[in-house]
């Protein structure tokens, strides 16, 4: 019988450093997707994509206030300095704008077929390092975000598919994805070298 103290699959709980670390990531990242999609929300031209943009942005500025109320307060270690891009990625953010010549199809491709998927992923390893007893809010946080970013990911891939028509347009998405990623994984993961451990 398994240890109903443990969330599922947990190995080992974070010393209270690396999930001060990691819990900054998160918020940063809430963060730059909040304002990222909400600009979006604002200037795409199909009305659907602008609709349901704007829902993901206002959930991911609330995923972002809740990170922030649960970063540790530490002496050695405040919140001013966990809340930071990781390493190797606080120039992603200007990559997944794209420019003005970037179409929706674009933007959309480096968010939710690249880093929303890796943020869950994140979520979940951390969500794999918890202990019940000590970890009650973040656990519900993080259960909280990934329920929310599944559900954000079909949107989104279904707004992604009605948008490519043609076999160049295959191409072009890969070629997105593959850009964003090789970014992700030159920095060790979305939320730096020790993103999955």
């Amino acid at each position: 019988m398994s240890d109903p103290t443990l969330s599922p699959a947990a190995t080992v709980p974070w010393p209270i450093e690396r999930t001060a670390r990691r819990i900054g990531h998160y918020r940063w990242w809430e963060m730059r997707l909040f304002e990222l999609v909400g600009a979006w929300a604002r200037s795409v031209p199909e009305p659907q994509v602008a609709a349901r943009l704007g829902d993901h942005s206002h959930r991911h500025g609330w995923h972002a206030e809740l990170w922030g109320d649960l970063i540790p307060e530490l002496d050695h270690l405040s919140a001013d300095r966990v809340v930071a891009a990781p390493d190797g990625l606080d120039g992603l953010v200007e990559v997944l704008e794209g420019g003005s010549d970037a179409d929706t199809c674009d933007r959309l491709v480096g968010v939710y077929r690249v880093v929303v998927p890796r943020l869950v992923a994140a979520y979940g390893h951390h969500l794999d390092h918890t202990l019940a007893a000590t970890d009650g809010p973040t656990i519900r946080v993080l259960r909280l975000a990934l329920s929310d970013l599944a559900e954000d990911l079909q949107h989104a891939e279904r707004l992604v598919q009605g948008l490519i028509s043609t076999p160049d347009d295959v191409e072009r998405v890969a070629s997105r994805a593959r850009e964003i990623e090789t970014i992700i994984v030159s920095a060790g993961g979305i939320c730096g070298s020790d993103t999955l451990g």
